[in-house]
């Protein structure tokens, strides 16, 4: 029997527990807004303008660490809201305190099915066209598995819990095609080369093994006449100012995954305190090939290789890729409290996610084919020609993430609303201690010049009818950390989530869960470099005043999730 000093002094701690829970969200909400400065807006894309596979740039490091909303069949209905405290296993991905509300102990997993759909429109970067092509791929997998044990006890709360689910899932594939002036892939291959003393004869001249891919297969020229002149000495196969019609096909696959171990026990009457420890793996794969086909002004175009002469562009076929594969880890803490009979308030902070990405590459392969000669070509067909391919090894650290959420729940309906503060800017990415070195300050620096703080919203609402059926909607909102994202041409990045589901209790010890979340953003994609030619040397005429921009492919992604969940309580 409780006494009254018992009562007494645990009504101190909740009303302080209360009031530290408040304070902890005004500042949440409201700290970023006084501390933070007012930043320029950047005239550079660093994802859309460095396109290159075999060093890592600012979108690459973001994409990793970018994840879903929610993760269960009936999470995803609500849009992953739950910050407050859900007494089931999404409660480990968004507020661990939460998993002392369990009514029970339980198993459960669910199946997924994502389609991804995209509407690519080819935009030229001077004079063309472009045609609006839809490609679309599904990807069914196990998207869910995970055990919660609520420990008998005569007072509190003690549950202990373990889950596995895909935190994100990166398939998709985009077509484009369209005719333009001005551009070619060959722009960008071509070395960057000040001083052109070199030997004569020697190939290793190449600072770039693209160059050398580029130059075996055909793509680009070598003239020793202008070399010996102390000119630049390469050519590209595309002439500045013709016409070339490209046809493009990007392919992404690919996901991340996480391991979840965590508990939670009632620190004070009414209040819930939970922490988990996660191990975050996963990979990414790209992949691109990109045809130009010569619309009539390169038949001049020369190339002489083992003594054969091979005249006049017919068609570039240009591949390149990469796959990087992440294991990181990380921590979350929370606590969720009663603050009145239907309402419950919680807040909840992730540590940082040290990871290590190990990238492995293909360069490019490249084939070009002449109207008369044939055919050359690199890395196409033959495994032996391994220059351009190879790997590397960086970290990251991702920023850390505060969140707040309120719940009102009573016999029939539950609203949930959550807020959560990411500080992009504070991303970071540092070499590896052993693999090739490679300078990382560039993307640092665009990282700190490019991208700002944001805050995630999501809300959903549950509606349960007496036969054991629940409805559920929601909707999440993902702004764009980039700072300069009104560039010409594109569009902001932010992420709209629309949410859906049903779940029905077959059973006090059994229940089904349906749940459909769709994700749309608008994704500007640049399959290759911009190149300045007079950037490169003492270009000569005309390729002196030549600037090759790559065109923008705009990108309307809708991707669709369906996953079906059971649910087990004994």
């Amino acid at each position: 029997m409780k006494t009254d000093a018992t009562y007494s002094d645990r009504t101190r701690v909740l009303r302080s527990v209360r009031r530290w829970a408040w304070c902890t969200a005004v500042m949440l909400l409201f700290f970023p807004l006084w501390s933070a400065t007012p930043a320029e807006a950047q005239v550079r894309d660093p994802g859309l303008l460095n396109a290159n596979t075999d060093v890592p740039d600012a979108d690459d490091i973001f994409r990793l660490s970018e994840r879903l909303p929610g993760i269960t069949a009936r999470s995803i209905g609500l849009a992953g809201a739950g910050v407050a405290g859900r007494g089931d296993i999404s409660a480990l991905y968004t507020n661990p305190a939460g998993l002392g509300w369990a009514e029970s102990s339980q198993a459960g997993g669910g199946f997924s099915i994502l389609t991804s759909r995209t509407d690519a429109t080819y935009q030229p970067p001077g004079a063309g066209s472009g045609l609006n092509l839809e490609s679309s791929t599904p990807n069914t997998t196990l998207s869910n598995f995970s055990a919660l044990y609520k420990v008998p006890t005569e007072r509190g709360a003690l549950t202990f819990a373990a889950s596995y689910h895909r935190s994100a899932d990166f398939t998709e594939e985009m077509e484009y095609e369209g005719e333009a002036v001005g551009t070619s892939v060959t722009g960008s291959l071509l070395p960057n080369i000040q001083n052109v003393s070199f030997p004569t004869g020697e190939i290793d001249f190449f600072e770039s093994p693209r160059a050398f891919v580029a130059f075996e297969g055909g793509a680009i020229e070598f003239f020793e006449g202008l070399r010996q002149n102390g000119e630049y000495p390469f050519q590209p196969a595309v002439f500045p100012g013709t016409r070339i019609r490209q046809i493009g096909e990007v392919d992404r696959s690919g996901s991340i995954n996480e391991l979840n171990f965590g508990a939670a026990f009632e620190a004070a009457e009414n209040v819930m305190v939970g922490g988990g420890a996660n191990i975050i793996f996963g990979s990414y794969e790209f992949r691109q090939e990109l045809v130009e086909i010569d619309q009539g002004g390169n038949d001049n175009y020369e190339v002489i290789r083992g003594g054969t002469t091979y005249t006049g562009l017919d068609q570039i076929l240009y591949r390149d890729g990469y796959q990087d594969d992440l294991v990181g880890f990380n921590l979350r803490f929370g606590v969720s409290a009663k603050v009145a009979e239907e309402l419950t308030f919680g807040v909840a902070f992730e540590s940082p996610t040290w990871s290590s990405v190990d990238r492995t590459y293909t360069l490019a392969a490249v084939q070009t084919t002449f109207d008369q000669g044939g055919v050359l070509s690199y890395g196409i067909n033959d495994t032996f020609q391994s220059q351009g391919r190879g790997g590397l090894d960086y970290e990251t650290r991702t920023p850390l993430r505060l969140s707040a959420g309120l719940d009102y729940d009573d016999d029939n309906l539950l609203v949930s609303a959550d807020v959560e503060f990411v500080d992009w800017s504070q991303l970071d990415v540092d070499e590896a201690t052993t693999g090739p070195v490679f300078n990382v300050t560039p993307i640092q620096d665009a990282i700190e010049d490019n991208y700002s703080y944001v805050f995630n919203l999501r809300g959903g609402a549950e509606y349960r009818l007496d036969q054991g059926l629940s409805i559920r909607a929601g909707a999440a909102y993902r702004p764009d950390p980039r700072e300069g994202r009104a560039l010409a041409g594109t569009t902001a990045r932010d992420r709209l989530y629309l949410a859906g589901g049903l779940g029905y209790a077959v059973s006090d010890q059994f229940r089904i869960d349906l749940g459909w979340m769709q994700e749309r953003v608008d994704d500007p994609f640049s399959p290759y470099n911009a190149a300045d030619l007079g950037t490169l040397g003492n270009v000569p005429q005309p390729l002196n005043d030549a600037t090759y921009l790559p065109p923008i492919v705009q990108q309307d992604v809708s991707r669709n999730l369906f996953m079906l969940g059971m649910t087990i309580n004994f």
